[in-house]
Order: structure tokens, then C-alpha cells, then sequence
């Protein structure tokens, strides 16, 4: 199978078998039946590294990664207790595991915990142990012989970094003891963690220099779906050049190369947290391979031929810009080969028309939410690329006013917004997989107006688009000219799943004549996971 624009980390080949024992009569009393969704009243500590062994689910069974630079969040609670906020990685579950203070430094987290409310049947943060099941190795509660259960497991806060103590965690080749995902009759749902840790980075994302003006690039490139063109910032200063993240469409972030004669050349360099997504992200050249693992080689620079004439860029022989998690080895969000990056003097017209593909009404049928979804398209009426990170949308009620999103409602803002960033992802109520975005509201509308905002040199807005829609579930397909004889979803991390979950997924379509298309879907509503 082709590599997606994202590519797995290496897996350690560990699988086991589906958790389908059959339920309990007695088990575990929960600590708590509702997840902790609301963050709790305390100081947070957010945009620290997570590093863990974490399972996800795989076709016939779990597998798990060795996994780093992830984002990992937490509050110190007024109440003296810690809250991990999502404490599986494969499955970020937008709540809080509580840990308890035990004694000194060791904190303790009694479960089972209420974790995630899917449509089917609610899910808990369990101990679990290793245990031969009816068609293999899974993990479910451990019982004592008195007929209580095992359920405590002990994290250590030491400093600043907030670590799980393994439990004599070795047996064969399996990890003995985790904290699972689970029913709260001990079915296991295939997320788990092992040797979980949450700590601090000593690494800072660069900044360009004050008082310089960045001007607009065309950064043009192969990638995984063949040649493309994106907009980007670049400026000069004292022998350097700085280059905006071509995949951060909200915060600028920066990397640097140092001019050197006819040669432009970069190192590789941290950029900053990738909040939406939950991993941080580094600058990281790469060589193009079709025989390498994971497609490209690690190199230590990237060196592009500099004209200094006209300030252009070019870059040959495969290398690559790799946007990647951590700098150790592949892990990319996004890849750019053969890139070059010329000054953008095109002027902005008026924006596209967004076009609205679903509206869900805000009501019973759609379980209390409503939603819009729509095609996003960063570009003018002439077909000329716009800078998404000045792309904008607004939405109007039937009486013309801008529909306000605020903290109360949205919590993945700080501040009360009428205009929505065009990367604005928070994986709860805002998603954007490229141009297909989608965003819920919690009141009652029959018809609602998108327009497309451009803050550029000017302020430029495409025209108001009505929809009055209809309720809608399940899963938004694009229409497509070929017959799909297949469709696959896999995580962003190009995980195989056994079933979509609500949010961003990469589907893959297999069609009738044998092509394989690849694009990212947003999920409208949970499916049953288990």
C-alpha cells in the first residue's frame, strides 16, 4: 500500500487477539459513571512530551508503538488531585483521568473511570491484565481469590514530569499489566498505555526577527498525490532565511537556513506544538527513497541552490522538507520533495465560494447538535492560491447576524470568536481534513450562511451561501465518478481501523478498475466501537 501523507511509526508486532469475552455479571464498581470532559479548576500544564507504549486497534486484533513527542496536557487541581487529560494516545477521548495523592510524590488513580461516552455503551480507563482469552491473548480485570478486584494503578509526579510506575510489567514478550480502555464489563477495546510518561521539553520553536517583513512564497513540490503549490511567508535577515511551517494553517512557525554563497541550507530544527493534531513538530530533512522503510531517509541539512537575484530557492536530487514528529527518525505529517520556493506577486481577488455539503439541524435527531459541513476552498475566484493562514469563515443566522462561537459552548477556544481560522481543529467540535471542514452549534437554526473571510493586504469576502438543508448521520462521502469496491479508514498515523471513529480519517478507496485513492473524510458521528 502507497504511504499516505502520514506514515506509522515502527510497530513492535504485538498482536493480540479481539476482545470479545463475554460480559460480567459482577465486576468492578466505577469511582466515577461520567467522564471529566470539563477541564478541572487548577493550574494546566499543557505542550509537555508524551512518550508511551500505546496500543490501537489493528484488522484481527491490537498492535503497539513506541511512541514520543506527542503533546501531553494535565492540571494540578485546586482540589490536590492531577487530571491527565486524553490517557490513551491512539485514542484521544477529549476528558481527564483523576490521580489521587497517595503519599510523597506517588499519586494513584482508582478506577475504573468514566473515559468516553460513545453512542453504544460508555467507556472506562481500567487497570487490565494479560489473560488467555477464547481466541487468544487479551487483557481484561484482574480478580483476587476473595472475589475482589485489582484496580489501582500508582503514577509518580517527580519535578515536572508525571510518570506511570509499571507493575512487574514483563511476561514472554507482552507487556503484563496496562491502563486499558474498557467496558465496564472488563471488555477490552484495544487502547491501552504502557510506561507513560509526561514531561517537560527544553526546546523552544525559533521566531523571526523583529522588525522584519515577511513577503509571500510559492513553495512548490512532489507530493504523495503528485506535484503541488502551496503559499508560504519567507523572510531575509542577516545571512538567514526564515520559512513559515507550509502545514501550521493557524500559528506561524518558523525554520531557519543560512545563506552560503549559492546555497541556502537548513538544519534540523524544532517548530513548535501541532496542538490539533497533538504532536510537536520538527523541521527535518529527508531523501526520497522508494526503497526505504518508511520512504525517505533522514538527513542532517537540506541544501537548497540560492539565486540571489530574484531570491528564489530550488532544492534537487529527492530532498526533502519533512514536517515530522520528533527528529529521530520518519514520522511525517506532511512531506515536500523536490521543493522551491519563488517570490508570490499574484494579487488576491475575491475569495472562492465555500460549498456546503451537509446540514445537520440543531434537535433531538441529532442527539442536541447540529452541524455544518462544507468544502473550504483556499483559493480566489481566478483559481489563484490564498494563504490559509489569512483564510477566515463566518457564519449568519436566517436573520443575518454572525453566528458567535464562545469558551462557554466551544471548549477549544480561549476567547469569543465570530470568525473561525481556516486550521482551526480541535477534534471536539471544530475539524478540517485539507478543504472539507465541519463545525457543530448547539441552537436551534432552519437555514444558516457561510462566507469565506480574506485577510490579506485588504479584506476580501466571497459571497453569503444559504443552506436550509436536512438531518443527516453517519459518514459524508464526497461524490466520487468511479465505484469503490472497497473503503478502508486509517488513523492519521495511517493505522488500519476496524471501524471510523468521529473526527479526521484517512479513507481509502479501492475502486472497481483497480486504482487506490486516498484522501482524509471527516467522520460526522461515533460509530460503535466496540
Amino acid at each position: 500500500m502507497r504511504k499516505y501523507l502520514f506514515t506509522a511509526l515502527a510497530s513492535c508486532a504485538l498482536l493480540f487477539a479481539p476482545a470479545n469475552a463475554p460480559a460480567q455479571d459482577n465486576g468492578p464498581k466505577p469511582l466515577f459513571t461520567e467522564p471529566i470532559t470539563k477541564q478541572p479548576k487548577g493550574r494546566l500544564v499543557k505542550n509537555q512530551v508524551r512518550k508511551a507504549l500505546s496500543f490501537y486497534t489493528d484488522v484481527g486484533g491490537a498492535n503497539v508503538d513506541s511512541v514520543d513527542y506527542y503533546i501531553g496536557n494535565y492540571v494540578i487541581g485546586d482540589d490536590d488531585c492531577v487530571y491527565l487529560k486524553n490517557p490513551f494516545t491512539f485514542f484521544p477521548t477529549q476528558s481527564y483521568l483523576k490521580l489521587e495523592h497517595l503519599n510523597g510524590d506517588t499519586l494513584v488513580a482508582h478506577m475504573p473511570q468514566a473515559i468516553f461516552n460513545t453512542e453504544e455503551i460508555p467507556l472506562y480507563a481500567s487497570r487490565m491484565v494479560l489473560k488467555a482469552g477464547s481466541q487468544g491473548m487479551t487483557y481484561g480485570f484482574e480478580q483476587n481469590a476473595d472475589g475482589t478486584y485489582n484496580t489501582d494503578m500508582r503514577f509518580l509526579f517527580r519535578g515536572d514530569t508525571l510518570t506511570l510506575i509499571g507493575e512487574d510489567n514483563v511476561e514472554g514478550e507482552y507487556p503484563k499489566v496496562i491502563l486499558g480502555l474498557t467496558t465496564l464489563a472488563g471488555i477490552w477495546n484495544e487502547a491501552g498505555e504502557v510506561e507513560l510518561s509526561v514531561r517537560p521539553t527544553d526546546k523552544k520553536p525559533l521566531s523571526r526577527p523583529q522588525g522584519v517583513k515577511p513577503q509571500l512564497y510559492q513553495l512548490s513540490y512532489t507530493g504523495f498525490y503528485g506535484d503541488a503549490t502551496d503559499l508560504v511567508e519567507v523572510a531575509f535577515a542577516d545571512n538567514k532565511v526564515y520559512v513559515s511551517n507550509p502545514y501550521s494553517t493557524t500559528a506561524l512557525q518558523w525554520a531557519e537556513g543560512e545563506i552560503k554563497e549559492n546555497s541556502v541550507v537548513f538544519a534540523r530544527q524544532y517548530l513548535g506544538p501541532n496542538e490539533s493534531e497533538g504532536y510537536h513538530m520538527f523541521f527535518v530533512p529527508g531523501v526520497y527513497s522508494e526503497t526505504a522503510p518508511e520512504y525517505f531517509d533522514l538527513a542532517d541539512t537540506l541544501r537548497f541552490n540560492y539565486d540571489n537575484a530574484t531570491k528564489s530557492l530550488m532544492a534537487t536530487d529527492l530532498q526533502s522538507i519533512l514536517i515530522n514528529v520528533g527528529d529521530h527518525r520518519v514520522f511525517t505529517a506532511a512531506a515536500y520533495i523536490n521543493p522551491s520556493l519563488s517570490p508570490y506577486t499574484a494579487t488576491a481577488g475575491k475569495p472562492a465560494n465555500p460549498e456546503i455539503t451537509s446540514f445537520g439541524r440543531y434537535g433531538e435527531e441529532t442527539e442536541g447538535e447540529g452541524y455544518l459541513q462544507f468544502e473550504f476552498p483556499s483559493e480566489d475566484v481566478y483559481a489563484q492560491p490564498l494563504f490559509k493562514n489569512n483564510l477566515y469563515y463566518k457564519v449568519y443566522t436566517a436573520e443575518g447576524k454572525a453566528l458567535t462561537f464562545s469558551p462557554e459552548k466551544y471548549s477549544g477556544l480561549d476567547t469569543e470568536i465570530t470568525e473561525v481560522p481556516y486550521g482551526l481543529n480541535d477534534n471536539t467540535d471544530f475539524f478540517m481534513a485539507d478543504d472539507s471542514h465541519k463545525f457543530y452549534f448547539f441552537q436551534a437554526a432552519d437555514s444558516l450562511g457561510l462566507q469565506t473571510v480574506y485577510k490579506g493586504e485588504q479584506e476580501l469576502n466571497s459571497d453569503i451561501v444559504w443552506t436550509t438543508g436536512r438531518t443527516t448521520t453517519g459518514i459524508s462521502q464526497p461524490a466520487i465518478s468511479q465505484t469503490a469496491a472497497e473503503v478502508r479508514y486509517y488513523d492519521l498515523q495511517g493505522r488500519r481501523l476496524s471501524q471510523p471513529r468521529r473526527g479526521v480519517c484517512i479513507r481509502q478507496r479501492v475502486m472497481a478498475n483497480g486504482n487506490v485513492v486516498n484522501d482524509k473524510t471527516i467522520i460526522i458521528k461515533t460509530i460503535k466501537t466496540m
